[in-house]
């Protein structure tokens, strides 16, 4: 049975999610607090984690320019070595459509948890 960080497989997606939750407090998004996490399946190992931020501090999401979404931290996070059938992205809310797009140029699949 596979593991990661010595957590039998059965209670992957439970770590995984939690991983994403703890991830998405780190924001500094009044709005919206999304984490993601990129796992690859064959390696056993998590690749890419991200948080969405905004480079001037508090963010309210009204300046996209500034803002740093979660997933395309967290696809800046992945290791070029890693084969896109093999990776499976976390995220805590549906992307918007960008991310979508960015995501499936990285990852086979994407898991979320809430619409908005």
């Amino acid at each position: 049975m596979a593991t990661l960080l010595g957590i039998k497989m059965s209670n992957l997606d439970d770590t995984l999610w939690s991983l994403v939750n703890a991830l998405s407090n780190n924001t500094n998004c009044i709005k919206r607090a999304v984490g993601c996490v990129i796992y690859n399946k064959v390696t056993d190992e998590v690749v890419g984690r991200g948080f969405n931020w905004h480079e001037n501090g508090v963010c309210d999401c009204s300046d996209e320019s500034t803002s740093k979404h979660a997933e395309i931290v967290a696809i800046d996070d992945i290791n070029s070595k890693h084969n896109r059938s093999d990776l499976v992205a976390y995220i805590n809310r549906r992307p918007c459509d960008n991310c979508h797009k960015a995501l499936m140029r990285h990852v086979k699949e994407i898991r979320y948890t809430h619409e908005s």
